[in-house]
């Protein structure tokens, strides 16, 4: 079995090339007689003289292991995964942030699961970087997904209820952070930025529905990602598991490194894009798709989000069109599958 892992990334490049190399190093010391390709998506960063070699040191088998893949513009995450996998000659595609270092016996563990599992998304449980106060470290498991959010489901200790009193949230990925069972389980939603399926699954869901050469459509940064993914697998019929014995260490750089995905001006603009973008594509019940749309807000983000909807409707268009072909279920089964309310305000 052949497993390509897509790494897009933004500007670390001493960050991304630590990643490449605890890949193909844990790789090789696991003595695995598949193979592997790592693929780098260089999503518009831009390149001095001496960057590039900090990845290209890294290609240590005449450009077989290592794949660098240039976009000349920033076209977002959620297009530089789907250009990844379009590139990924594997029959396993491992999705993962450039701020991951999954931990030993990663690669076993996929590859046992995905012939058992040939239809589903795979997670690993997602361990901070940051000691407690005992030492330990949080380990989280999956999440759960609620389609709107607002203050009142957050925890009482939450800074948010202070800084935002009227705090809105649509799409809302929510850690987990208890382990179920000790064997593979289903979870609502994917998170923690290492996750798995085969090429010809991903294929099927679509992917974030990116387009070459268009760069108002999917994802444009990090937010919501997981959670569409999530209720695209689970709408099609599918679902997620969560994998206790696959871990992954995420460092969250992006977070505290100031990460061009999540920071910037239209920062929070596209963060609410991309949650109209799964309510406009995903969601296909009439009945929610307005609640959605109509989903009170007290910014201007949310205004231009939707203006951006406007102005580009007919991708939007397009890609429910396909979507009301391939999903079979829908909301309510989801919901009863996990015996939970989605907020539905």
């Amino acid at each position: 079995m052949k497993i390509s892992v897509v790494i897009p990334f933004k500007q670390d490049f001493e960050l991304i090339s630590n990643v490449i190399e605890n890949l193909l190093v844990s790789f090789v010391l696991e003595k695995s007689s598949d193979e592997i390709e790592v693929i780098i998506v260089n999503d518009g960063s831009k390149l001095s003289s001496g960057q590039p070699r900090a990845l290209q040191k890294h290609d240590v088998s005449g450009g077989e292991n290592v794949v660098i893949v240039n976009n000349k513009t920033s076209f977002g995450i959620g297009y530089s995964f789907d250009r990844g996998v379009e590139q990924a000659t594997g029959d396993v595609v491992v999705l993962m942030g450039a701020d991951v270092f999954p931990e030993k016996g990663w690669s076993e563990i996929i590859r046992n699961e995905v012939l058992r599992n040939p239809e589903t998304i795979g997670c690993a449980v997602c361990i901070g970087d940051k000691p407690r106060v005992d030492g330990s470290y949080t380990h989280n498991y999956g999440a759960d997904l609620l389609i709107t959010l607002d203050i009142n489901d957050l925890p009482l200790s939450s800074k948010i209820r202070v800084d935002q009193p009227n705090y809105r949230d649509l799409f809302k990925a929510r850690w987990a952070d208890g382990q179920r069972r000790e064997e593979p389980y289903e979870i609502p939603c994917l998170l923690g930025a290492f996750y798995f399926c085969t090429k010809e699954y991903y294929t099927k869901l679509g992917g974030w529905d990116t387009k070459p050469g268009v760069r108002f459509r999917g994802h444009r940064q990090y937010g919501h990602l997981e959670p569409h993914l999530s209720l695209k697998s689970w709408l099609g019929g599918s679902g997620c598991l969560l994998y206790p014995d696959l871990h992954a260490k995420h460092i969250f750089s992006r977070v505290s490194r100031g990460n061009k995905y999540t920071k910037g001006a239209r920062s929070q603009e596209n963060i609410w894009w991309n949650a109209l973008w799964i309510g406009e594509t995903c969601v296909l019940d009439p009945a929610l798709r307005e609640k959605i749309l109509n989903y009170p807000y007290n910014t201007l983000n949310y205004g231009v989000a939707k203006n951006m909807i406007q102005r580009n409707y007919d991708q939007v268009l397009e890609v429910r069109a396909r979507n009301e072909k391939l999903f079979v279920k829908d909301i309510e089964y989801f919901c009863n599958k996990f015996g939970y309310n989605l907020k539905l305000k």
